[in-house]
């Protein structure tokens, strides 16, 4: 970065300090979803089965035994999760764009950060923009967890000499796909500037 860009991000930040409450309102908002998807998600894992396993010399132990449905059900939860959450991240971000733009571009800069203003903008205007740039987000992180679960199911089982070409298989895929996240959520940014 220049010394110019941080001098005007400076000058703004000082200028406004209200831009300091949007961040604040994202966090409160993420934590408040967080805390309801695990509540949700526990309530989800509890409705399978529950099955008795005997361990010889152990004793015994519980584990739940899902439905298809039901699995199909968490993997959709999880799938909303990575939405929601990517979409009130991108909600701070576009506010944030949109009152330092305001600001900047304004003759007199006497005028105040208008947060107001930006999450007016998002509702009114731009609000399938930024739900599709994160719909998009949520996809390829669900994408990236089954990867993940995938892998982990395929560690488990003994693969012998396949297994070294499928570790590499693995890697380049997850390489792959990390680019593809770090490429739309570089664009998604730009695209709300």
């Amino acid at each position: 970065m220049s010394i110019k860009v941080l001098k005007v991000s400076a000058k703004i930040i000082s200028r406004n300090l209200r831009m300091v409450i949007v961040p604040l309102i994202g966090i409160i908002l993420m934590i408040v979803w967080i805390c309801f998807y695990a509540y949700c998600l526990l309530w989800l894992m509890s409705c399978g089965d529950m099955i008795k396993v005997d361990v010889p010399y152990v004793g015994s132990y519980y584990k739940y035994e899902w439905t298809k449905q039901e699995k199909w059900m968490m993997w959709f939860s999880l799938f909303m999760f990575f939405w929601v959450g990517a979409f009130l991240l991108a909600a701070s971000q576009y506010v944030l764009i949109v009152g330092v733009a305001n600001w900047y571009f304004k003759a007199e800069k006497k005028d105040e950060f208008s947060i107001f203003k930006g999450y007016w903008w998002l509702l009114r205007y731009n609000i399938g923009s930024v739900l599709f740039g994160s719909f998009i987000i949520a996809v390829v992180c669900t994408i990236r967890v089954a990867f993940e679960y995938i892998e982990d199911k395929l560690k488990n089982t003994n693969g012998g000499a396949a297994a070294a070409p499928a570790r590499w298989a693995m890697n380049c895929i997850r390489c792959c796909l990390d680019c593809c996240h770090r490429f739309i959520k570089y664009i998604n940014e730009n695209a709300y500037c």
